[in-house]
């Protein structure tokens, strides 16, 4: 059965759909969108996100520990026992029995029998947290409004998060067991390829909070967010031989295709930032770090080409294309 979800609806199948809102609210499709119909549900809570483990069975959960469950494909919404008050914030199940919810104070849930029962979790945090996908069985990620990233490798006991980012992240998605990505504030869209060790950030130009990623298969992505933002990625995320339109208007490489050395002027980025300059297959064969808005890199001892010059500032991450000569 193909799954299509994100942060605030479901579609169990392609012509199946639910999407939960504020006020309680849940609308239905049966006809792929074209037509959407209001559930009667017993509570007036903002909900926050829906899960279906197929096209009858499904939950959703919202404000003061509300989750509710459907055996009838929406017809009838019945109230789970979350055990807590706090707000609920997203819901992800691995199999018909075993879901996971994260939310407000660091709080994971998890059941192992289809929402009879939900157990809490030791996240080791006190941190909100927007967003829960997992892997598979054993593996998953949670993501958080102060930048936390979690990870647990054995199906929820343990719990170890990630440091060194405090952008507020509202969802995340894994395609693979190595490769996932997680989006948030000021248009930032961070990818790991290494399971979670590292996470590089991929931030296009425009300063939006992205609230949803998912994607349909390996390289094929999607992004939402503030003021009908809609972003789509066909290479996994990476930046291609075009060059970034955005970037273009803040950074000024000269002479571009060049020879021996190539000037780079940053018209509105301050601090520190890293330069590196990769082949089209994507090995680095030049790093560098500085502090100026005008530098020089020396591209003499590169052999006559198209690379890609990488420049990573503190939040903020530009591709552009350079030819050597």
């Amino acid at each position: 059965m193909e799954l299509f979800f994100f942060k605030f609806g479901f579609f169990p199948d392609t012509t199946t759909g639910f999407i939960a809102g504020n006020g309680g609210i849940i609308l239905k499709t049966s006809d792929g969108g074209t037509t959407w119909t209001s559930q009667v549900l017993s509570t007036d809570n903002d909900l926050k996100s829906v899960y279906f483990t197929d096209p009858n069975t499904g939950y959703v959960v919202g404000d003061s520990g509300m989750i509710l469950k459907t055996i009838n494909g929406g017809t009838n919404w019945t109230i789970q026992n979350s055990e807590t008050t706090k707000k609920l914030t997203s819901i992800y199940f691995t199999s018909p029995n075993t879901g996971y919810v994260c939310g407000y104070s660091g709080n994971i849930l998890k059941t192992t029998d289809g929402g009879t029962t939900w157990i809490t979790q030791i996240s080791g945090s006190i941190n909100g947290y927007a967003s829960i996908h997992f892997v598979d069985s054993i593996s998953g990620y949670a993501v958080g409004y102060i930048g936390a990233i979690l990870k647990t490798t054995n199906g929820g006991i343990v719990w170890t998060e990630s440091t060194g980012n405090t952008i507020p992240l509202y969802s995340v998605y894994f395609t693979d067991t190595e490769t996932g990505y997680a989006v948030g504030d000021g248009n930032s869209i961070f990818k790991t390829a290494n399971g979670g060790e590292t996470w590089i950030n991929q931030t296009s130009w425009e300063s939006k909070r992205l609230s949803s990623v998912f994607f349909t298969s390996a390289d094929t992505g999607y992004v939402v967010g503030e003021s009908g933002s809609i972003l789509k990625t066909t290479n996994g995320g990476g930046v291609g031989l075009n060059d970034n339109k955005q970037a273009s208007r803040f950074i000024n490489t000269y002479p571009n295709p060049g020879k021996d050395k190539i000037n780079i002027e940053l018209s509105k980025f301050t601090g520190t930032s890293h330069f590196s300059i990769s082949n089209i297959i994507g090995q680095e064969l030049i790093i560098q770090q500085t502090c100026d808005n005008k530098n020089q890199i020396d591209i003499s001892g590169l052999p006559i080409g198209v690379y890609l010059l990488r420049i990573q500032f503190e939040t903020t991450v530009a591709v552009v294309k350079i030819i050597k000569e």
